[in-house]
């Protein structure tokens, strides 16, 4: 709401005061479980006030001084103890034998997470700290594990989290892998997951927008609700910056060739992103997080407009006018296309796990999606060219696979695009030539083997035989770039998924022995 002067509109004042009085905080949108994570910090000053009588308490009770720095040091336990937030987690949790017990997050008050509503989109927010479990089903006492807890608002009518990453570790189940081919092994483990569905957005806009219907009907708003998400805590991505180069394009492609798995089984995850890349420091392996837009292939999308991801690293062709409209289909080399955004974009900015400061990709991020585009393909470009210099904490050798990557995936977009434009042009020429879509023709006589047409000016369009065929290549050309088949393509024509000791062309034997890509199966839908 707008600020206003509450001497000159004192009713307005007054009816302020009035809803304050009568909504609980749970009527603003303050969800349950985080009182003592948004509480206020105690000030130096009131902590002081607490140690001084900590103080006063110990001289009454022993009759003794106390150390000089007693108040002082006391003072700066007490700030420290109220940094540490607690949720009670049971009801999350706990569940079977164990049912009695308790399970509390601890956090820290610098990783506040966002807990009020989020009308228009996800506002997700993460908080990393101990997950505590008082005991476990046997009556023992768990360890406490490190673990993060995300919050968002996500779409009412999308798959929750926990049932897609269920849903493909049970399609797994019993299939035989080699060593690091089982797929389930780079997915996130969900601890446990609570929907707060009483907090439906739609309540909010009900009952603010005077014609809901109307706002509804000009661009349709998911019905969102809060979803509380507990994991356990992965490092960042950037953290592989600290391997070896081959471990580290090891690692991007087993997360590769996971999101594959994947699609073939029906799951289209659609945010390939920086933050939704993990890796988990105790097994060596990479996660593929965040199923939050991930979508059921066969299943009605739950908006109107489903072209979401995270800018810096979408597609180019889902950063247009009509892709935001939601009038462009998510298609395999999509996803596959942020995978090289993103390996390009923790390259280049991070060493050693640190981030570079002013990096060739931070123009990336921009509030405007022309704009994102248009700086990662200058990024792109400066790179093909040799307009830039090898970044010192790479080798050359890295340096230079970067350089053939961006130039050979950019080479197959263009054959892409190359195959579309032609597509269009025959299919121009076929309907001048007045050939329906079985082949036969509308509008002229055959002869010869050729379909003949009038034209306007009188002059005659040819189409022939050959034409259809080729027409029918480039159909099934253009299928093979859209399909899982780009995986394929992809790993025998990048050199960089062949990097001398790295498992590029291990995972691409896996993904090939366990998708089994025919033109018949082109898709995988699964069955």
């Amino acid at each position: 709401m707008a600020g206003f002067d509450f001497i000159k509109d004192l009713p307005t004042f007054f009816m302020f005061l009035f809803v304050l009085q009568r909504l609980k905080p749970a009527d603003w949108g303050y969800l349950p479980h985080f009182g003592d994570v948004n509480r206020r910090d105690i000030t130096p000053l009131e902590a002081e006030k607490l140690a001084t009588e900590a103080a006063e308490k110990v001289r009454d009770e022993t009759g003794r001084e106390v150390p000089k720095d007693f108040i002082e040091t006391r003072a700066k336990e007490i700030i420290k103890q109220d940094s540490i937030r607690t949720i009670d987690l049971s009801d999350m949790v706990i569940t079977g034998k164990a049912a009695g017990a308790t399970a509390t997050f601890k956090g820290k008050k610098d990783d506040a997470i966002p807990t009020r509503f989020g009308l228009n989109g996800r506002s997700t927010g993460v908080k990393r700290g101990e997950l505590s479990i008082s005991v476990d089903e046997d009556g023992k006492k768990k360890p406490d594990q490190a673990v993060a807890l995300k919050l968002s608002w996500a779409e009412i009518n999308r798959t929750r989290e926990k049932a897609i990453v269920d849903r493909a570790r049970k399609a797994f189940e019993g299939k035989k892998f080699r060593e690091g081919g089982d797929p389930s092994d780079y997915l996130p483990e969900i601890l446990g997951e609570k929907v707060f569905a009483e907090f439906d957005t739609d309540i909010v806009r009900l009952a603010v927008l005077q014609n809901y219907e109307a706002e509804r009907a000009k661009r349709p708003l998911a019905k969102r609700c809060p979803v509380l998400v507990l994991m356990p805590k992965y490092e960042p991505i950037s953290f592989i910056t600290s391997l070896s180069e081959a471990t580290r394009v090891s690692l991007f492609i087993a997360l590769i060739y996971c999101h594959a798995m994947l699609w073939s089984i029906g799951i289209e995850h659609g945010d390939i992103s920086e933050g939704n890349l993990m890796y988990e420091e105790s097994t060596y392996r990479p996660k593929l997080c965040d199923y939050d837009l991930a979508h059921i292939r066969g299943r009605d999308r739950p908006s109107g407009h489903s072209n979401t991801g995270t800018w810096a690293f979408m597609a180019s062709d889902l950063l247009t006018l009509d892709a935001m409209d939601g009038k462009v289909r998510r298609l395999y080399r999509h996803d596959f296309e942020s995978f090289i955004a993103v390996l390009v974009w923790v390259f280049l900015r991070y060493d050693k796990e640190k981030r570079i400061p002013n990096s060739l990709v931070d123009c990336w991020v921009q509030d405007d999606f022309d704009r994102c585009l248009t700086n990662r393909g200058r990024t792109y470009n400066l790179i093909e060219h040799g307009k830039i210099t090898r970044p010192e904490w790479l080798t050359k050798v890295m340096w230079l696979e970067l350089k053939s990557l961006v130039i050979t995936f950019n080479n197959i977009l263009t054959a892409r695009r190359t195959a579309e434009r032609e597509l269009s042009g025959l299919e121009t020429r076929r309907t001048r030539a007045g050939v329906d879509t079985s082949g036969l023709s509308t509008g002229g006589s055959k002869n010869g083997g050729a379909f003949f047409a009038p034209r306007e000016d009188n002059t005659t369009t040819l189409w022939s035989k050959e034409d259809e065929e080729m027409l029918a290549s480039l159909k099934r050309d253009i299928e093979e770039y859209d399909d899982l088949r780009f995986a394929k393509m992809a790993f025998s024509t990048i050199p960089l998924f062949r990097l001398g000791t790295s498992l590029g062309p291990y995972f691409d034997k896996e993904m090939k022995e366990h998708l089994k890509v025919t033109e018949d199966q082109a898709t995988n839908v699964p069955t």
